[in-house]
């Protein structure tokens, strides 16, 4: 990235990297990477050919003469439901002309095909294939010296591999300020990865397995038991016992306290075992 990476995008980055990490993980991304890069080329085309007849109406607009009703500027169209439109042609003649003519409503600008792109986010809703698209593209732009996702190696497969090269060069600036969006498409990545049987399930209600509860230092369980046995025992005579400096009983007056056990002159004075005076 031409910019220096947000620690949250690194994140976003590796966690995409332990996706596929799995055989079965990385070929479910580039198995969606390449519905919507066909998706892509399918919408490319299609313009291409709407681009193509467009040209070819008003080539023939050109060569019309200029008295035609469909090289007239009027408010009445010749034929119901033409628009009236400019444009840039090159007819027969080969130079270039700026002509205005009437024109179906399927070639008008406004019924042009949209190419959708994934980048800038807000525009719309992405398709799932699309989010694995674009944190592929993530992972691509951020993590060195790791396999990249993309199933298009340049360039053997340059032209497959053009509307991706696209996507990873929009990824800098496009997802500077997107951690909330970024992070809500990985969550939607992983529970389609949870439905194909590639992760396991997740814990109901999202909860956290169980803490593994935590080891009690062996030098405070040695001070419990004599202080029961001794109550009122001053921090020398725990430490003595336990084979310590009286300062590491002191430095447990804390956790002591924390198990019920008090002490009527702070550190220096004696201890007591729980509801024991």
């Amino acid at each position: 990235m031409s910019k220096p990476e947000a620690a949250w995008v690194k994140d976003i980055a590796s966690e995409v990297n332990g996706l596929v990490r799995q055989e079965s993980g990385l070929t479910r991304f580039r198995k969606m990477m390449g519905q919507w890069q066909a998706r892509h080329q399918e919408q490319m085309e299609h313009k291409r050919q709407w681009t193509k007849r467009r040209e070819q109406h008003f080539k023939r607009l050109a060569e019309l003469p200029e008295d035609d009703p469909h090289q007239t500027d009027s408010t009445t169209p010749p034929e119901p439901g033409l628009v009236w439109e400019p444009e840039f042609c090159v007819p027969s003649g080969g130079k270039l002309l700026s002509i205005e003519g009437w024109v179906p409503p399927d070639l008008g600008l406004s019924r042009e095909p949209e190419i959708e792109a994934i980048l800038p986010l807000g525009e719309r809703a992405l398709r799932l294939d699309e989010k694995y698209t674009l944190l592929a593209a993530v992972h691509d732009c951020l993590l060195k010296g790791t396999e990249r996702i993309t199933p298009w190696p340049w360039p053997d497969s340059y032209r497959k591999a053009i509307p991706y090269a696209a996507l990873l060069s929009r990824v800098p600036d496009g997802i500077e300020d997107a951690q909330h969006e970024l992070r809500g498409f990985l969550e939607d990545v992983k529970e389609d990865l949870r439905k194909c049987g590639l992760l396991p399930p997740k814990e109901a209600g999202g909860a956290k397995p169980p803490k593994a509860p935590e080891r009690i230092n062996p030098t405070l369980q040695k001070a419990a038991a004599f202080i029961r046995r001794h109550s009122g025992s001053n921090a020398a005579q725990i430490a003595e016992h336990c084979g310590v400096e009286p300062d590491t009983i002191r430095n447990l007056a804390g956790k002591l306290k924390e198990m019920g056990f008090t002490s009527k002159r702070g550190c220096t004075g004696g201890y007591y075992p729980p509801a024991a005076k």
